[in-house]
């Protein structure tokens, strides 16, 4: 038996299968300009702009330099290979899902499955996990927010891919925010070659800027690392006066954090003159709000007037995505 939806007026309702059916031709449409031919954006990331790569590397002499040998790059390489797997899966899903409501293709269980979903509005599992339960993509409540997340990742991707590195990177839009935070600290090693640094001896360090809006960030960081924006803070709220952790406001469940500055310092330079009535709290972050290892990032070391061990007992976090 055929479900009817009510619909808006004439009294007249829709089956499950058209309410479907025009999601999908919805969702067709908006994602209509995704798609990366691997030919092309492989070249492009061989091939990047001069002005790029005199930034990151350091130096004006950068004639027959091979973007592949540099650790963001690859990364992006990586992140663009498996965006393009999942819109692959996505676009497959919903063009095969109109194809078999209209008949002309089998509806098969896995088809039946996303038809289910997206009647509730949420993303099918399939797009998010494998077969075998593994995790392939992101997972959030529902579908207008998943879907909105694929938009937002190929943007930036897109925009990156083609005209540059952004100035301030939205961490939340990557499969492998750990593998970002890794290039990272390859590319501020590497700068300072000179001074011998190897990888295994620098540490994250983290400032905290007052700019909470990325479009007014007009440049990237002078002194290498990356400006990221979007995380938030779970567990207790932000002084944007003092720029460091205080206690939660009524009902506030998670607090947005400004734009930070995330880079790499030897651990056996001199550490820094600073103020001893300032404590740090070595605050984990997290992709999502559930705490695994999966979903950890790394530590920053957060400023605050009270002791470390106060925070910890209220589980303060930091989050990449409140879903």
């Amino acid at each position: 038996m055929i479900e009817t939806v009510s619909g808006s007026g004439g009294g007249s309702g829709l089956t499950r299968e058209d309410v479907v059916k025009m999601k999908c031709q919805q969702l067709l449409e908006r994602m209509a300009h995704c798609e990366y031919k691997e030919e092309f954006f492989r070249e492009k990331i061989k091939k990047r702009p001069k002005e790029e790569l005199v930034q990151v590397l350091g130096k004006k002499d950068v004639k027959g330099v091979d973007g592949f040998t540099i650790p963001l790059n690859v990364f992006l390489y990586q992140e663009i290979v498996r965006l393009q797997a999942t819109i692959k899966r996505v676009r497959a899903t919903l063009s095969q899902l109109i194809q078999a409501i209209e008949g002309v293709v089998i509806m098969t269980p896995q088809l039946q499955e996303a038809l289910d979903f997206i009647f509730d509005a949420k993303a099918p599992n399939f797009w998010h996990h494998d077969a075998s339960g593994a995790q392939i993509a992101w997972e959030r409540p529902s579908l207008a927010l998943w879907f909105q997340e694929l938009i937002d990742r190929e943007a930036q991707l897109s925009s990156w891919l083609n005209n540059g590195r952004p100035n301030v990177y939205w961490m939340t839009g990557f499969f492998n925010p750990q593998g970002f935070i890794t290039a990272m600290k390859q590319e501020v090693t590497r700068r300072h070659k000179a001074d011998r640094w190897a990888l295994d001896d620098v540490q994250i360090k983290v400032n905290f800027t007052d700019e909470f809006d990325a479009r007014r960030i007009r440049n990237p960081p002078s002194d290498g690392g990356v400006y990221i924006k979007g995380m938030f803070l779970d567990g207790c709220s932000w002084d944007t006066k003092n720029k460091m952790l205080c206690e939660s406001k009524p009902k506030e469940l998670h607090t947005p954090l400004p734009i930070i500055h995330v880079t790499a310092v030897s651990k056996s330079a001199k550490g820094e003159k600073t103020n001893k009535k300032v404590k740090m709290y070595p605050c984990p972050v997290y992709t999502v709000p559930k705490r695994t290892d999966l979903n950890y990032v790394f530590v920053m070391d957060v400023p605050s007037k009270l002791s470390p061990d106060h925070w910890t007992l209220r589980g303060v976090a930091g989050l990449c995505s409140k879903h």
